[in-house]
């Protein structure tokens, strides 16, 4: 079992890298099963680029997977999926029903559209990182600000509702990376795979058990990290890649602690994706405390100032279909 990074600032080719071994992997058939594991908005681009890499363009003991996918398969194979999934429009009824028929639990939750979007999108993120309702109580009682004290206690009485309720009865589909760690291990697909992960900027804590257990059933894993370095770095105001090492650093603590071996990192520092000076030196120096100047024509770069998200998905909408119009005459 070993863990290996691959790590590069932006435009490097990590991805390219990633996939480079997968296709060399394939070609030498070790013998191991390859899991591409990405977030759910790049597993289509890697399915894409995973073909591509594929000498015969048919890829058989390789395949791209999400952590969502990967719990469904798990307990699909070792049991557990039996209980009915409960999806966000089901938890927003639920908590709705919640805060209607239990004012007297509350001092400022009502049942509001606001309120039931606002905690249903709390539930989510306390699921994730896996706090449990007597968290927020424990907090909430040693909070000298009694307003604090008060909206804590209001959150920590819907979650103890919440899961009382659902209890034996559903699944929460938040809970789907939890039940998938403690099951992990008792699956024979992801046992001695080589493990590939690609894209993520972080992880929940809730996927890094689940690390944690590919960790102990893995024949190796690759990971790659958007960042200069992997020197552990205390002032995020000066490092841009403040997060990203953090990540790194906390899946090294894992490793160690599950005795996995860390092989040296692979550093990569050219950079392929811009392809002018402009875009090369803007990538170089946008996040540098102490930047260097860029003193010929910076034509290639224009700046939009945007009022809102709106209007900024607008104004590049409209440059993309002008640019289209240009290219393909209608």
């Amino acid at each position: 079992m070993s863990i290996q990074f691959i790590y590069g600032s932006s435009g490097t080719g990590k991805t390219n890298y990633l996939f480079n071994d997968v296709q060399q992997k394939l070609k030498e058939n070790s013998g191991y099963k390859i899991k591409i594991v990405t977030p759910e908005q790049f597993s289509f681009n890697a399915e894409m680029e995973l073909l591509k890499t594929s000498p015969s363009n048919s890829v058989v003991n390789a395949e791209v997977i999400t952590f969502n996918r990967m719990a469904y398969r798990v307990l699909n194979e070792v049991g557990g999926i039996t209980k009915l999934r409960l999806s966000k429009q089901g938890r927003a009824m639920l908590v709705s029903h919640i805060l209607l028929n239990n004012k007297d639990n509350f001092s400022f939750l009502g049942n509001s559209d606001e309120n039931v979007e606002l905690m249903t999108r709390q539930l989510t993120e306390l699921k994730k990182h896996q706090i449990l309702p007597e968290n927020l109580s424990n907090v909430a009682d040693n909070t000298e600000n009694e307003y604090l004290k008060l909206k804590l206690k209001d959150v920590s009485n819907l979650y103890n509702l919440y899961t009382e309720t659902i209890e034996n009865k559903y699944i929460d589909e938040n809970d789907n990376l939890t039940i998938l760690s403690q099951k992990l291990d008792k699956s024979k697909e992801f046992s001695n795979c080589d493990i590939y992960i690609d894209e993520f900027v972080g992880f929940t804590k809730q996927e890094y058990e689940i690390l944690r257990k590919l960790m102990q059933i893995s024949h190796k894993i690759t990971i790659t990290i958007c960042a200069d370095n992997l020197n552990e770095n205390t002032n995020p105001d000066i490092d841009v890649f403040y997060a990203n090492k953090q990540t790194a650093h906390k899946i090294m603590e894992i490793a160690k602690e599950q005795n996995v071996t860390i092989e040296k990192p692979i550093c990569l520092n050219e950079v392929k994706r811009f392809k002018n000076a402009q875009l090369q030196h803007l990538a170089k120096n946008m996040s540098m405390p102490f930047y260097e100047k860029y003193l010929e024509d910076a034509g290639n770069i224009s700046i939009f100032l945007a009022s809102n998200p709106y209007s900024e998905i607008e104004e590049v909408a409209i440059k993309i279909a002008k640019l289209v119009k240009r290219w393909i005459p209608l």
